[in-house]
């Protein structure tokens, strides 16, 4: 049985595998800021370089998840209208033979 959810979660897969260069590129940026700041922020009082390459990579880590996850999030919400717009321009296609379908 093919329920809203599971088409809309097929279509963002979809969709995320397609614009994945997009999301590997956010997933980088945001992930190098996030490492920055919590190399620097949150470290102990005196950090050798393994306590900071740890916060450094636990950060990259934590925005690149945090990233793929809000944008496979924002497409599934997307998904149903973008599914609709599609349907609109397929029966707009067909043309004279959508509008005889609906008359009495």
């Amino acid at each position: 049985m093919d329920t809203t959810a599971d088409s809309s979660a097929r279509w963002a897969l979809t969709t995320l595998r397609k614009s994945a260069n997009g999301f590997a590129l956010g997933s980088v940026v945001l992930g190098v800021l996030t490492a920055i700041a919590s190399a620097a922020i949150t470290t102990p009082a005196h950090p050798d370089f393994a306590d900071r390459a740890f916060a450094g990579l636990a950060g990259f880590v934590a925005a690149a998840v945090a990233t793929l996850v809000l944008g496979f999030a924002a497409l599934c919400l997307y998904a149903p209208y973008s599914q609709r717009k599609e349907l609109r321009r397929r029966v707009a296609a067909l043309g004279p033979r959508a509008d005889a379908s609906q008359s009495p």
